[in-house]
Formats: structure tokens, sequence, C-alpha cells
């Protein structure tokens, strides 16, 4: 019998059939190599590893569609351009609709070039994902990427201490294209000219999406951004401690920008536009600006048309102080359901302007009524600059931005606001949680949020503390204990008011660095978010041995209480180990183990301050000439506080502190730890 074999053939196209993995260095030395030898379709895997020199900087891709991307994410995969060329160059001849170059998971750094430190896109269409683009620069534009007439989408990326050149843009600049960055970081990037964050001109069109931008400077206009003919749109951005000279975070010149949901908080501008500048229009959808400075005019927003609902304009300073003009200075503006500082929010004789005019919101009623308030939003914690300027030291807290759960703007904007699926508060919750949208980009839950103890805070057993905790929503209260990381919980006190704080006096013989704290309604509430503390410890007192029988004194005849001359005395909340300290002010210092450092007067024993580093102390302080104190605690960290207590600085060694501090003639400090260092 005859057997008939048949040979059936497909053929595939060429593009993507035959897709391969090209993989460095195994494969290929260097991933300019890899890249030269990749198909359409491809993928280029770079193996972990610092990669520098030729082939491994200025990479060509021209006119394909493949993928390069890292074996095991950026923190593991570096290119090191070592300041003699950039990353990547991306360029389609044929233009941004032929292919698309995929760059996921590398870390990119000291890159230099004219344009484009770390990357540079031109006429492309690319994806960039999980990349780190840190410390690069650039001559011109574009510190960390440079983008020209191109379609390029940032996601799940940190652009970050990135520097632009004389033509603008710290971290990134864009001409002509339309860029998207997504759940992103870009923060400390700067520039000498426009834009110290991103820049963009020639029409570009910006869309960021839940991303943060924050610390970025510009010594002309735009911290975070600039717009020059060009449009954007933030959703869910936060935008904080960004400076410039004009618009410390958005600078428009052009067209429109949308901010939605978004917070902009503690930027600064030497003249006009804390937060946002220009002569555009601008418009605002449930956000929340606060703390803001202007050195001149508008220290929250600044410009021409100016439309916002849904917002709170909160603690924005300029030059005339805190006023309605001081939160929105515009020459249109229309504000609706909104919350604006005024200049006498408590006296009801002085009426309230409320900024009204008669533009209408698709979704809105068009009233003279705008349904302004001018009541304090009750932010769970202000911002606070120090005193001293956004910027200024190390002592900027740009606060809780969330709402209080007594905010006169819960359930007071828009009545006729849709509710959206799709639209998300600060923190990606729904944006209608109650009877109707809140002002402000927060939409109130009920939280229960312990701030205190927090982190890495070591707490003596047996002193006394305070637990404190932000409530958003809960009336008798229960605080629990874990003393295993969370494994099991027991009661530290039931049905407690919802204070914000319980005063607690530790277990004496409790000892654990596994401890948490939890603060939960008494009667169990399914609606309500408990939060706990974070992991901290509880030091018992290190054991004292008992004075031996033959060293005991016998029974006093004479002493300070038979002769009634004891002058006075102060309590301290646990052992005291340390001598004390006493300084030519006629203070006396006593480094306790409860952790505090108290700081008393010499005449009679009251107390002038105390300053809490939540750690044993028991080592004994020293004074400088100036008044300053020094002590060390028992994680091993100096503490250098000012004669009215409060912190100057502090430095970490790796073992406890249980030496007294020395002070040269110099004024240089010197402390022995535990980790065998001389500090």
């Amino acid at each position: 019998m005859k057997k008939t074999i048949v040979i059936i053939m497909v053929f595939f196209g060429l593009s993507g059939a035959f897709a391969a993995e090209r993989l460095v260095p195994s494969q290929y030395p260097t991933i300019q190599f890899a890249v030269d030898n990749a198909q359409n379709g491809d993928t280029v895997t770079v193996a972990d590893g610092v990669y520098t020199g030729e082939g491994n900087r200025n990479i060509e891709v021209i006119n394909k569609s493949i993928k390069i991307r890292s074996a095991n994410g950026p923190e593991n995969c570096i290119i090191d351009c070592q300041g003699l060329g950039n990353g990547f160059f991306l360029y389609s001849i044929a233009g941004v609709d032929e292919g698309e170059v995929t760059i996921e998971g590398f870390t990119i750094t000291n890159g230099y070039k004219s344009d484009g430190g770390a990357i540079r896109l031109a006429y492309s269409r690319s994806t960039i994902t999980n990349c780190i683009i840190t410390q690069n620069s650039s001559r011109f534009g574009g510190g960390g990427i440079f983008c020209e007439e191109s379609k390029a989408t940032i996601i799940n990326c940190v652009i970050s201490g990135n520097t632009g050149g004389q033509r603008e843009g710290g971290g990134i600049y864009s001409e002509g294209s339309e860029l998207t960055i997504n759940n992103s970081q870009i923060t400390d990037n700067n520039t000498t000219d426009n834009g110290g964050g991103i820049y963009c001109t020639e029409r570009s069109k910006l869309n960021i999406i839940s991303s943060t931008m924050e610390g970025n400077k510009s010594l002309e206009d735009g911290g975070a951004v600039y717009l020059y003919e060009s449009a954007c749109t933030l959703t869910n951005c936060t935008i904080t401690g960004n400076q410039a000279v004009n618009g410390g975070a958005v600078y428009s010149d052009g067209r429109e920008l949308n901010a939605v949901n978004c917070t902009f908080s503690a930027n600064s501008a030497t003249a006009n536009g804390g937060a946002i500048c220009g002569g555009f229009p601008c418009r605002l959808t449930g956000c929340t600006v606060a703390a803001n400075q202007a050195g001149l005019e508008g220290g929250g927003l600044f410009g021409g048309s100016i439309m916002a609902a849904n917002c709170i304009f909160w603690g924005n300073v300029d030059q005339d102080g805190i006023n309605e003009y001081s939160q929105i200075d515009s020459s249109y503006p229309d504000v609706r359901y909104s919350c604006i500082q005024d200049e006498h929010p408590d006296d009801p004789d002085i009426p309230f302007n409320g900024l009204g005019w008669n533009w209408p919101w698709p979704w809105s009623e068009c009233s003279d009524n705008h349904h302004n308030i001018d009541d304090d939003p009750m932010f769970v914690r202000n911002p606070d600059d120090g005193g001293d300027g956004w910027g200024v030291g190390d002592n900027d807290d740009y606060g809780d931005l969330h709402l209080s759960r007594s905010s006169p703007c819960i359930n007071t904007g828009s009545p006729s606001f849709p509710d959206v699926p799709n639209q998300v508060d600060m923190d990606g919750q729904p944006r209608i949680m109650g009877l109707r949208i809140d002002m402000g980009s927060d939409e109130y839950e009920k939280i229960i949020a312990v701030t205190r103890p927090a982190a890495g805070e070591a707490w003596a057993a047996g002193s006394i503390r305070e637990i404190q905790w932000v409530g958003y929503g809960a009336d008798a209260l229960d605080i629990l204990l874990s003393s295993d990381g969370g494994g099991g919980w027991q009661t530290i006190e039931s049905s407690v008011a919802d204070t914000s704080t319980y005063t607690w006096q530790l277990p004496s013989s409790a000892d654990s660095n596994q401890c948490l704290v939890n603060v939960v309604p008494s009667v169990p509430d399914a609606n309500v978010i408990s939060i706990e503390s974070g992991l901290f410890s509880i030091v018992s007192f290190r054991n004292r041995p008992h004075l031996p029988q033959g060293w005991q004194r016998p029974q006093k005849k004479f002493g300070p209480e038979l002769l009634n001359c004891v002058k006075w005395q102060f309590e301290t909340e646990g052992p005291v180990t340390a001598s004390v300290a006493i300084a030519r002010n006629s203070k006396v210092y006593i480094p306790c183990e409860d952790g505090k450092l108290y700081a008393l007067n010499a005449g009679d024993g009251t107390l002038r301050w105390s300053y809490d580093v939540n750690t044993p102390l028991a080592g004994t302080a020293a004074v400088g000439p100036d008044g300053t104190v020094y002590v060390g605690d028992e994680k091993g960290k100096l503490y250098a506080i000012d004669k009215k207590g409060k912190l100057l600085w502090t430095h970490t060694t790796e073992g406890p502190i249980y030496s007294s501090p020395v002070i040269s003639s110099e004024g240089h400090v010197y402390i022995c730890s535990l980790d065998g260092k001389l500090h």
C-alpha cells in the first residue's frame, strides 16, 4: 500500500511572525549591537548590571518597532552614560505613525546631550515604562527627556534630579508633541530657564494623570510645568513644593489648562501666581489650592479667565496678606460652590465678595448666587513652612489636606455635579460618597488613622505617652495594642471618647520591637477604615544592680530631709541614669529613660521645656557655649536642641549612644557610639 505524505506550508507575515528575544550580553555584547540586529516585533532583553561605554550609550533605534527591556527592573539594570552622551535616541523617518518603540525597566543616569540628557524622541511613537531617569542634564532642552514632533506615553516612571540648559525643561521638553504621563513622579528637576519639571511649546498636548510633581525649580517661570501655546490637562495629580518666578507650580501662556481633582500646595513664586499664573483660560474642578505663596500678586491663582467649581482656595499668601484676592487674582473670575478664604471670615458686617461671575458650567445653574463659602475647610493638618518660606531650611511640613469630619466642605459641592464612575478623589476613592460632591480634592470618608506612635519610634516601658490619631468619623473608640506585629491584640482602653489623643501608661514589663497600636470603633462599623500605627518598639528599662548589703548606709542621723533643706524636687516619668548638666543660663538638663530631655530652672526646679525623642536617653547631655544642648539616645541618634527646646539637627550612628558628647572650643561635637566609632 502506498503512503501519501502531505506537506502543508503556512506562510505568515514577516512582521512579528518570528519575533525573537535577543539577550544582552549573553548573545550580544552591547545593547546597540542587539538593537541593530533586531527585527520588527523583537524584544531586546538586558541582564542585570551597570552598562557603560560605546554601544551602551547613545543607543539609536531608527525605523523599528521593538521592545527594549531589562530582565529585572530599573534597580538592577543601569545605563550609566558617564557624561558622554545620552541613553537612547528614537527616530522614525516615516513619522510617528510608523512603528512603536517601548523602553522598559532601566535606570538611565549621568547622561549629557544638547537635547535630551537621557532620552531623545524625534518624529517617533514610543512608550517609556517603569524607568528611573535621574541625574541627567542637557545643554539646551530636556535634562531628562526631549520630545520633538512625537507621541510618547510615560508610565510608572521616576524623573528626578535632572537639569535643563538654555532651552528649558529640567525634566522633560516637548515641542509639537503629544505627551501622556501616568502614575509617575517628576521631582527635584531644575532649569535656569522656564519649566523646572516640564516645558511644552509649539502646540504640544500634555496629559498628566495620577502623578506627583514635587520640588521642581525654575529660575524663570513654571516651577513644575511651563506651557507656551500648548494645552494641558491635569487629573488626580499632586503638585507640591515647586518654585519659580511666576507660576510656582504651573505657568501658561496660550491655550487652555484643565485641572481635575488635583492638589496644589506649598508652591511658591517670587512674583505672581504661587500655584498657577498665566493669561489663559484656566478651569479647575474639584481641586484644593492651599498654602501657596507669591511675592507680588495671587498667592493661589493669578491670571485672566479663571473658572473653578467644587474647589478649596485656602491659606494662599501674597504681598497683600490673605484675602479672597490673595487666593484668586483674576480679571475674569467665575468661581462656584467653592471655599475661598476671606480677609474677614469672622466679621459678619464685612461682606464676602464671592468672586462670582455668570459663566455657565454644563452641570450648574447660572445665577447670581454662586454658593461660595469662606469657612475654614478644617484640613486634618494645615501646611506649615516653618515661618521662613517654602523650600528654606529643612522645616517644611506639607500638612494633611484631607477633610476632618466637621469640615463645612463636606456635601456642599454642586448638587448638579454628576456621579461619574471614573472620577476619583486624591486617594483614588469615588468622587461622590455622600449626599453630593465635597469641595476640594478629598472626598470625605470615615477613617481613623493612628499618627502616634510613629514607625520606628522606641517608647520606654513604664513611661507615660500620648497615643494620637486622626478621627474622620467615629464615636466611642477602643484602643488596641499588638506586641507581635499584628498577630494578636489586647485592649489598652475601651469606649474612649474621640478626642484624638489618649494618655497611656505603658506596661513596665513590655519589651518588643514588633509593636502596633490601633484605634477602632467600640461598636463595629464596616464603613469605618482603621489604619494602625507604624511598627514601633517598647524598650524595657535596663536592670540596675542592687546595692550590696555592706554598702548600704545605716539609718540617717543627718541629711536634707532631717535638716529640712531640700530646695526643690522634680519628678520625671522614668528612671534617670545620666548625670544632670548645668548651663550658664541657670538651666538644669536631665536626660531620662522616658525618652525626654527636661530643661528646668535651676532656682526653683520648674519646667522650662521638654523635648521628646521617643527613645530612652541614658547618657549625660552636654551644653555648648551658645546654649545648644547635645544628647544621644539608645537608637543611636545624636540630637542638637537649642536653648528654647527646638530641634536644630540630628546625626545618626549605627549603635546606641550611652556616652556624653564633648564640645571643642572650635564648636565641633564629638560622640562615641556602640558602633565602635568616634563621630
